[in-house]
């Protein structure tokens, strides 16, 4: 791994930059060989277009299939479930007392968590951007990361939003003030030089998109030429994810363009995105060898006022739609998935994974 983080060093150049230089791209590189955990094959021929949406009829969710129910479909479907990880977005709630932890203030919260979870999403770096510079992890927090999980846990990590803005935030007044970071891979791989010692534990970088309107980006077309620009950049192939939270950018396009990259599509769960067991169902057969779920609903407000923001209760369930993602996830069965659930879902991220698991029908 060592060696991983000293190839970037050798091939990139990390100046600082003047302050109305853009960023600077890196050459043409080489695909040296994926070091453990990242086996990444050479990605396929990107012709465009890339071909038209599957179609419509495909949305409808579907019974899993009758094998499922039989001794032997139980067994196929448990090794298949071998790539499917169910965890929590963040980690820290006292509230989980009972549930995750033995105590509302353990000595070390994700070291509890770790007992009881494969996977946990950190976004503590994504907000990174500010009005002159972008944050990094600092490395002690990384290598306490690192102390405090066994060899096997994985962690899906939003990437910084330095990465992801088109644009600095609060610019509407003066206009909007182009963001130079905006899918520069030689700050990409500054973010990974920060997190060296937990690379091997990574399952996920997930790039996290707002809403991109016509003044932040002129099309999906053009969005789709940046992002393979930045994947074609990356050495190594680290295991990246795209979330976006424009609708109607989830086409055929975009998930041909993922899986040629070797890259997951982030599957969002609330907001204003369409239903995402229907999503899975349209798109299955063009998902790659990963797939990121995020389960947030749709009412971050609404649901911390009724919880007083304590997490450890069911307050709005949804049990039909569990009930059609758990069908959804049989289908993507033999990947490698991961599921991230939100407080802000159900009420309580632990117990709507519980309720997920029984869904599935097997206790992970």
């Amino acid at each position: 791994m060592r060696d991983f983080i000293g190839y970037f060093y050798r091939h990139f150049s990390f100046r600082t930059r003047a302050p109305d230089a853009g960023p600077a791209a890196p050459p043409a590189l080489s695909l040296p060989p994926a070091p453990p955990g990242w086996p990444r094959a050479a990605p396929a021929a990107r012709a465009r277009p890339y071909g038209p949406a599957p179609p419509a009829s495909r949305a409808v969710a579907r019974p899993p299939p009758l094998e499922f129910f039989t001794a032997e479909g139980e067994s196929s479907i448990l090794k298949a479930m071998e790539g499917l990880r169910i965890g929590t977005c963040s980690w820290k709630y006292p509230s989980w007392a009972g549930l995750v932890y033995s105590g509302p203030r353990p000595a070390n919260f994700l070291e509890e968590y770790a007992r009881k979870y494969r996977t946990v999403e950190v976004d503590q770096w994504f907000w990174s951007l500010g009005a002159e510079s972008a944050a990094l992890p600092r490395r002690e927090v990384v290598a306490e990361y690192d102390e405090s999980t066994p060899a096997d846990f994985r962690f899906t990590v939003k990437c910084p939003d330095a990465l992801t803005l088109t644009h600095h935030r609060g610019g509407k007044a003066g206009g909007l003030r182009p963001n130079l970071r905006f899918l520069d891979a030689e700050f990409f791989l500054r973010f990974l030089d920060s997190l060296a010692p937990l690379l091997p534990k990574i399952g996920l970088f997930i790039f996290q998109f707002s809403y991109l309107n016509r003044e932040m980006m002129a099309s999906k077309d053009r969005f789709l030429e940046r992002l393979a620009s930045f994947l074609d950049l990356l050495p190594a192939r680290p295991p990246c994810a795209v979330e976006l939270r424009n609708p109607r950018w989830l086409d055929g396009a975009f998930f041909d363009l993922l899986a040629a990259h070797g890259a997951a599509p982030v599957i969002l769960q609330g907001y204003w995105m369409d239903d995402a067991a229907a999503t899975i169902d349209r798109f299955a057969d063009r998902i790659g060898a990963r797939l990121c779920l995020r389960l947030h609903g749709e009412d971050r407000e609404g649901m911390e006022e009724r919880s007083g923001e304590s997490w450890d209760r069911i307050i709005r369930p949804k049990d039909d739609e569990l009930a059609r993602i758990s069908v959804s996830l049989t289908k993507v069965f033999g990947r490698e998935i991961y599921v991230n659930v939100n407080n802000h879902y159900e009420g309580s991220a632990p117990l709507t994974i519980e309720r997920l698991e029984a869904r599935l029908g097997v206790p992970l």
